[in-house]
């Protein structure tokens, strides 16, 4: 029994063979009509559906609504002829391609022995997020967002799990940022939250006046404005903590010296060294954990942080370095702003205003990272 077929004309097919996603999604294998890829394609879908997982040049569970997309898509390959709407089609294939091309990066760096990786499917193409929890527990790792176009990898958000901690964390996002050749930077937003007997605190003040920079900053990442941050820092925590009791209530002022009394404000101790005194008197276990020290020190913190006498710009980046002896930090101004520059162009401000919004606080929440050095 015949049937009218729509043949792929010599160049249509060279054409969709120089893509590599539609390459690899055939597997290799030539075909000479569009009902004859479609009907591979859709078998490729009916076994997805029914639990079996095929490898094709060894990657394993391709999303399926990718697959759906391409037949959808070489379905109108075949059926118009357009040229428009043929380069359409042929853009969405690059999608694909990219998709399949930053899943292979994942994957590599974040095994799936250790890693479960899911997909915003709103997101992908040339930019793509990922959710990455841990294989053994289920808890939540990361929440990445890839942009092949803005050349730029977003931590969304950072969470310690069972399978790594922060530190190693941000170790698997630099190398696989370093994966891409076209990526130049890794940003995010510090709304880091640590909990200190189960009462959580802002990090980034805790460890700005404790050490004089945030945990971030000791990862690697820096703002814009990072040298003169510190620099008036410094000069802030090094100075007498009685300089600044006239920015806290008396109540808090009478909670401390009440629930802290061992530690004595005397007219030379400094703000570092008596927050530092403050924090080194709670407990980390269970047993010796003293939840009253934790909420109290918890209070002062955010009147420092409300009072502004510090300063932080939480907008962060690390600078993907592939020189050799690379993996120095870096940490100039003129690096940082040159690299975020070259990165966002004319989209810095519309990715600020869509990714950013308000301010530190409002981001908080999505951008919590629990995480500290241990």
């Amino acid at each position: 029994m015949s049937h009218a077929v729509a043949f792929v004309s010599p160049a249509n097919r060279q054409k969709l063979k120089d893509f590599q996603g539609c390459v690899t999604m055939l597997n290799g294998v030539e075909f000479n009509t569009c009902n004859a890829i479609i009907a591979m394609l859709k078998q490729y879908n009916s076994d997805i559906s029914k639990g079996v997982m095929p490898e094709i040049n060894g990657i394993r569970g391709i999303p399926s609504h990718m697959n759906k997309f391409l037949v959808d898509c070489l379905t109108q390959f075949c059926s118009f002829d357009d040229e428009n709407i043929r380069n359409g089609i042929i853009r969405n294939l690059e999608l694909i391609n990219n998709s399949k091309y930053i899943n292979e990066k994942l994957i590599r760096i974040f095994s799936p022995s250790r890693f479960i990786i899911d997909y915003d499917h709103g997101m992908m193409g040339v930019k793509i997020k990922a959710k990455i929890s841990s294989a053994g527990d289920n808890s939540k790792c990361l929440e990445l967002t890839i942009d092949l176009e803005r050349n730029v990898v977003t931590i969304d958000e950072l969470d310690k799990c069972g399978s790594g901690t922060g530190p190693a964390l941000l170790n698997d996002v630099y190398q696989l940022a370093l994966s891409f050749p076209q990526i130049n930077s890794i940003d995010l937003i510090d709304g880091s939250i640590k909990d200190i007997c189960k009462v959580p605190i802002d990090l980034a003040i805790l460890k700005i006046l404790t050490t004089g920079q945030s945990w971030y900053n000791a990862q690697g990442y820096y703002s814009d404005d990072h040298d003169d941050d510190v620099a008036h820092n410094k000069t802030t925590i090094d100075a007498p903590f009685a300089n600044f009791i006239h920015i806290f209530p008396e109540k808090l002022i009478q909670t401390l010296n009440h629930v802290f009394h061992h530690v004595e404000i005397t007219p030379e101790i400094t703000l570092k060294d008596y927050v530092t005194s403050l924090l080194n008197s709670i407990g980390r276990n269970d047993d010796d954990c003293n939840h009253e020290m934790a909420k109290t020190l918890t209070e002062l913190v955010t009147y420092v942080e409300k009072s502004k006498i510090l300063k932080y710009n939480a907008h962060l980046m690390r600078v993907v370095d592939r020189r050799s002896g690379g993996g120095k930090r870096m940490r100039t101004k003129s690096n940082i702003k040159s690299n975020r520059k070259s990165n966002r162009k004319s989209n810095r401000k519309g990715n600020r205003k869509g990714n950013r919004k308000s301010n530190r606080k409002s981001n908080r929440k999505s951008n919590r990272t629990n995480k500290h050095k241990s």
